[in-house]
């Protein structure tokens, strides 16, 4: 019934988005389609072949391979990221539905307790070092390549839509490290995915409340600022950032410190790409945060408030759970880590990182209000031949662009098909010259040249 249940997931999810009139016309087939649909029947391939056993390490490999690359299609995760494509241009409310929860949970929540099942039924607390390795590999390559792909967008839609790859990749690669704190970092985690990516869709609500865009290149006007305050996405946008990266402060601090204690222990140098791509998917979130606040940077407190107030219900429903979690752990101990297979006896939280974590978030906290105080307007008259200019970081993203090819080589596999096309009609020029009006001119060609020879005989 799984298989059956992804398929029809996918089914009503792109009938969602199509209804929502985000696509407009389509004539090619969907993404979401194109993958969604053979990610569920290698699901089934999955179930239905034999169990992979120790004994026959390749095979079971092979084996495994099949279910990671369905729950990868699925989600959207390396090297499958294009499977979001429609899902991530649907309204900031179903986005939120399908790219925070539905796919994502429904996708890597399998994998999960597939691989829980397979050290239950193996009888080992890990699992074989070549099946530990697709999972590590698949995730480290991931990592990167969704960091250096969010780098290159200049929609926010499409950033997020990198950042939850990036955040699935940070699960698969917890999943293949042998070691307690990377079982709870696992579970922690898949949470912070859609806690963090909540917030981000509501930044992005807000914004196209207020702008109707989610392109921060094309915010503002001369000079750089707009009708409404963009401090509230901003900072919106900067909390979903914190807690996708691990910052302290927030709930994704537990997982990603467990998965680097994890990680430390297993092989130090797995360390050096995932620290790499966490500084990649920073400078990714923070660009969209500092243009915003530019752009609100003659605005008063009394506006940022009345933009405020119309949230208020739904900023403490989407943010409430990220700061209380970060702060006592011990409630998600309760509520479902302790319950994870393979998990600690008690909770690897110390009292001096809780410290940590609340003096972490009152200094956010103080660090917003500080920059939400009104600010000294410019006194001095722009230039009107002098437009304002957006640097987002297209240099170090042009220059990426190849990595972030793994985790969407949809692009080099259409340059491949254009190419293809240019020598297929190359050869069709060739070949025309022996067909319809040629072929006359190839025929007396061959008599004036047996005349010569004739008259030279």
């Amino acid at each position: 019934m799984l298989p059956f249940a992804w398929a029809l997931a996918v089914l009503f999810s792109y009938s969602a988005v199509r209804a929502s009139g985000s696509l407009g016309s389509v004539k090619a087939l969907p993404r979401m389609l194109a993958f969604g649909l053979p990610a569920s029947m290698l699901l089934l391939c999955y179930l239905l072949l034999p169990a992979p056993i120790p004994t026959a390490p390749l095979a079971g490999a092979f084996t495994l391979l099949l279910a990671v690359l369905a729950c990868l299609m699925l989600a959207g995760a390396a090297p499958f990221h294009s499977a979001l494509h429609e899902a991530s241009e649907a309204p900031a409310a179903l986005a939120a539905l399908l790219c925070g929860l539905v796919l994502p949970l429904l996708a890597l929540g399998t994998l999960v307790h597939l691989v829980a099942d397979l050290r239950a039924s193996l009888l080992v607390p890990e699992l074989p070092r070549l099946w530990r390795g697709v999972l590590i590999g698949l995730g480290l390559i991931g990592l990167p390549a969704c960091a250096a792909g969010a780098l290159r967008e200049v929609r926010m839609k499409r950033i997020l839509a990198w950042m939850v790859g990036f955040q699935a990749a940070s699960v698969v690669v917890a999943l293949g490290v042998p070691h307690p704190l990377a079982a709870l970092a696992t579970s922690a985690l898949l949470v912070n995915l859609a806690l963090s990516t909540l917030v981000g869709t509501l930044a992005m609500a807000v914004l196209e409340w207020q702008t109707g865009s989610d392109d921060y290149t094309v915010i503002g006007g001369d000079p750089p600022a707009l009708v409404d305050d963009l401090r509230l996405p901003a900072v919106l946008w900067g909390i979903a950032g914190l807690s996708a990266l691990g910052l302290p402060g927030l709930w994704g601090f537990w997982g990603r410190v467990w998965l680097l204690e994890a990680l430390g222990d297993y092989g130090a140098w797995l360390l050096v790409p995932v620290v790499v791509a966490s500084v990649l998917a920073a400078l990714a979130y923070l660009v969209p945060v500092a243009r915003l606040w530019a752009a609100s940077v003659n605005r008063s407190t009394a506006t940022a408030w009345s933009t405020v107030q119309p949230f208020g219900p739904v900023l403490v429903l989407a943010l409430l759970p990220l700061p209380v979690l970060g702060i006592v752990p011990q409630l998600a101990w309760a509520g479902w880590l302790q319950a994870v297979p393979a998990a600690p006896a008690d909770l690897p939280a110390e009292p001096l990182r809780q410290v940590i974590s609340g003096l972490a978030l009152a200094g956010w906290l103080v660090l917003v209000l500080l920059l939400w105080r009104q600010r000294v307007p410019r006194q001095t008259m722009p230039d009107p031949d002098m437009q304002p200019t957006i640097l987002p970081p297209a240099m170090l993203a042009q220059q990426l662009a190849p990595l972030a090819l793994l985790a969407d080589p949809l692009p080099l596999l259409q340059g491949l098909w254009r190419g293809l096309l240019r020598v297929s009609r190359a050869a069709q020029t060739v070949m025309g010259l022996f067909e319809q009006r040629f072929y006359l001119a190839g025929v007396m060609l061959a008599l004036i040249s047996l005349l010569l020879l004739m008259a030279q005989g």
